[in-house]
């Protein structure tokens, strides 16, 4: 997923372990503005000279590090990004991406809408996960990254939605 960051560009990451993951490989690129409202992969991204990190404003929850709220709603709605890369908890038998908290569902909305390409990173073991809170559909993104042990069915099936590629961890 990082081949798709280009040099000079705006991005936003929001939390969760895939997204964490793809951090170390974003200072390869070269210079980038990442915005997050994670607080894992500021540590990872700062290691880097080219990479400026913008942290988004709003309530520190403290069991997964991550910033959500209102105030972090508000300043994602005066921002346009270059490339929108989220996670997911749960991906259903439609397509529907989930997650499990309704808030973090209304601010994942909000950053999908504000990106100009949009790329899903979620293993395989995401799809059929339980999650209630739908917040986007597989077709709203541009390329969904996952991993080797999906299913021929469903890997058919999604493909039918977006630009599926699977690649090895």
């Amino acid at each position: 997923a990082a081949k798709e960051v280009n040099a000079g560009a705006v991005i936003l990451l929001n939390d969760g372990s895939t997204p964490f993951h793809l951090a170390p490989h974003l200072g390869r690129v070269g210079r980038l503005f990442v915005y997050t409202t994670s607080l894992a992969v500021i540590p990872v991204l700062s290691r880097f000279p080219k990479v400026r990190i913008y942290i988004l404003g709003g309530e520190y929850n403290t069991e997964m590090f991550y910033i959500s709220g209102s105030m972090t709603e508000q300043t994602l709605e005066t921002l346009q990004f270059d490339l929108v890369i989220l996670g997911t908890d749960a991906i259903d038998a439609k397509g529907n991406c989930l997650v499990s908290d309704p808030d973090i569902a209304r601010l994942t909305q909000i950053m999908l809408r504000r990106g100009s390409r949009r790329i899903l990173l979620a293993d395989h073991t995401k799809v059929g996960a339980k999650a209630h809170a739908v917040y986007g559909r597989l077709s709203d993104f541009d390329i969904w990254y996952t991993t080797p042990e999906i299913s021929a069915p469903q890997l058919r099936q999604f493909s039918q939605q977006t630009n599926v590629k699977v690649v090895s961890l």
